[in-house]
């Protein structure tokens, strides 16, 4: 399978359901996080044969990898229909300010309708954004309290590198 980065700058950003589907492929580290924890601890028999040590950098690493590379997707996408959304009201010569006087809330012109689409995705990737610090968040705590006793695996992924 592809490294984080490579997927998460694939990810298409003119189509949320697309979307969606690859980061939901980019979280499936943080849902194994649990069997990846117990996986890394040696049992009495292999404690000598294997490096758990280096199995705690090496997940840490991955883990940090494929957050930077999701957070990245995200705001990368966030920044792609910002642009579009600015372009779209040059190109409409409409302000906020404009819209709301002469529509009123609620009401859309037809010509308006490729906006109002990028500004329904623009939200959705700013929920996606939140929604991927929350995890980032719950798979640090998880981390946290799983590796209490395993001092070895207990270094969290640098914040530099989770944005």
């Amino acid at each position: 399978s592809k490294p984080p980065s490579q997927m998460a700058a694939t990810l298409p950003c003119d189509d949320f359901t697309e979307f969606r589907k690859g980061l939901y492929e980019l979280r499936k580290i943080d849902d194994a996080l649990i069997t990846e924890l117990n996986e890394l601890r040696p049992t009495a028999s292999f404690k000598n044969m294997v490096d758990a040590a280096q199995a705690c950098r090496s997940f840490n690493e991955k883990l940090g990898h494929a957050h930077a590379a999701r957070t990245g997707a995200i705001n990368a996408c966030i920044a792609h229909v910002s642009n579009k959304i600015l372009a779209l009201k040059e190109s409409l010569h409409v302000s906020e300010a404009d819209r709301r006087t002469e529509q009123g809330k609620g009401k859309t012109n037809v010509s308006e309708a490729p906006l109002r689409l990028e500004q329904t995705m623009l939200r959705q990737l700013k929920t996606e954004l939140t929604t991927e610090q929350i995890l980032q968040e719950n798979t640090s705590k998880v981390r946290a309290s799983r590796t209490y006793s395993l001092t070895l695996c207990s270094k969290r992924p640098s914040r530099s590198s989770r944005s």
